[in-house]
């Protein structure tokens, strides 16, 4: 749903509903933000936008727009997050005949994985360039974030009787293999290269 409030200011909103890494199907609230537009080239969302990591964030859930049947789990599993609450910036421009969009976004999110499990990231920094000219498209992504897994119960018993073992004066060494293997706050990145190209009857991506 996409609702304009006047010239400058609208108003987006997407629910999904599909069966994903839970037993049964749910119902998520994917998109929901306040778009402005401060001038031709540059505008700002503001609540729940799509994490841009990816050539086809905006639009992999959109099946008509997709050209596979599914987007391959192998390459989109890699990232867990497919939004963020937070905020974006995008700047679009036209040179000659080649348009360059850049969007950067901020936020955190919490995710489902399988078997009741989430996983957190909080201080997520994404940019996000594109390049267009003619049928081809080329675009680079890169995201930071610290990312945690939640509510995993072996992992959790796992560090815990690592602590307890260390507890000993022979065995010292393991509660910084605990602190290793716990997944709380770690760095992590992602960074992703995108080609397309759609020319008379010939996709490529």
């Amino acid at each position: 749903a996409d609702m304009p409030v006047n010239s400058w200011l609208s108003l987006t909103a997407q629910g999904l509903v599909r069966k994903d890494a839970e037993a049964g199907y749910g119902a998520e609230l994917s998109w929901a933000f306040a778009k402005a537009r401060i001038s031709d080239d540059l505008s700002v969302r503001v609540g729940r936008v799509g994490l841009p990591v990816f050539m086809i964030s905006d639009y992999r859930n959109v099946g008509y727009a997709n050209h596979m049947l599914r987007p391959p789990a192998e390459m989109y599993s890699q990232v867990p997050f497919n939004s963020i609450d937070g905020l974006d910036l995008t700047w679009q421009h036209g040179f000659g005949d080649t348009s360059v969009t850049s969007q950067l976004a901020y936020g955190s999110v919490k995710s489902p994985l399988s078997g009741g499990i989430h996983a957190k990231g909080k201080q997520i920094v994404a940019l996000n360039v594109s390049a267009e000219h003619g049928p081809f498209t080329v675009r680079a992504g890169h995201a930071r974030t610290k990312i945690s897994v939640e509510d995993s119960s072996s992992l959790n018993t796992l560090v815990a009787g690592l602590r307890a073992a260390g507890a000993g004066y022979r065995f010292a060494q393991l509660p910084v293999l605990a602190a290793e293997i716990e997944a709380k706050d770690k760095e992590a990145s992602f960074t992703s290269l995108g080609l397309a190209m759609d020319w008379n009857d010939i996709v490529v991506q």
